[in-house]
């Protein structure tokens, strides 16, 4: 398996374990799916997005983290970004420290960027349930 595919493998293991914690059903979509999971509960339907890194870049001296949200568009050289109908939120994986920032599908642009040093205080789970409750469903963590 190339390390590329491992990366994004193990980001949306990440993603899942905390998706597993709310809804009823995790359930991985194929590959040519716009959509990595399909999140069920007597609650909600969320499709999910999982974006993963393992590397940082420098800035102005600190480190930061970039995860590409543009989708190429098939058979062409062109990208663009991912609608509200084809995912709900995204699951912007860092695999550096473990954690998840889920964000609800809106305006993020083409690229979602953060310092490293916020997202070693970001809360996965809480960063869930907000980005739940900006997509209008209220499902809460079973654990």
């Amino acid at each position: 398996m190339a390390v590329q595919h491992k990366i994004g493998r193990s980001g949306e293991y990440l993603a899942a374990s905390y998706l597993a914690r709310i809804f009823d059903e995790v359930l991985s979509t194929s590959e040519c799916s716009r959509y990595d999971f399909l999140c069920t509960s007597d609650q909600a339907n969320i499709k999910v997005q999982v974006k993963t890194t393992n590397s940082t870049f420098d800035h102005h001296g600190s480190k930061w983290v970039r995860w590409d949200i543009k989708k190429r568009i098939t058979n062409k050289n062109k990208h663009r970004v991912y609608s509200a109908e084809e995912v709900d939120v995204f699951a912007f994986v860092c695999l550096l420290n473990d954690t998840v920032i889920f964000k609800p599908n809106r305006r993020l642009g083409k690229t979602f960027q953060k310092k490293l040093e916020y997202i070693d205080t970001v809360n996965s789970m809480q960063s869930l349930e907000l980005a739940l409750e900006a997509v209008g469903t209220n499902a809460k963590p079973l654990l």
